[in-house]
């Protein structure tokens, strides 16, 4: 399910990138939606969001090659 494969980006951002983020799912957005959410703040730099920008082109493309596996990450 989308859940299960955001579960896995999440994870790879966090561990693989240093990006913290959450997932946000139905009744929030519509049932075929996973959203991600990052918070910036004025702490941030502008090479923050280069790096962070140039992480989520990593991971648009680990997911066009079904990179995540459909089950839930193991965030222990």
């Amino acid at each position: 399910s989308g859940v299960s494969q955001a579960t896995q980006m999440i994870y790879d951002l966090r561990e693989n990138y240093g990006i913290f983020c959450s997932v946000v799912i139905y009744p929030v957005v519509p049932k075929d939606v996973v959203m991600l959410r990052l918070i910036p703040t004025a702490g941030h730099t502008l090479e923050d969001v280069e790096f962070t920008v140039k992480a989520f082109r990593e991971i648009k493309a680990k997911v066009d090659n079904n990179e995540y596996p459909d089950k839930l990450a193991d965030f222990n």
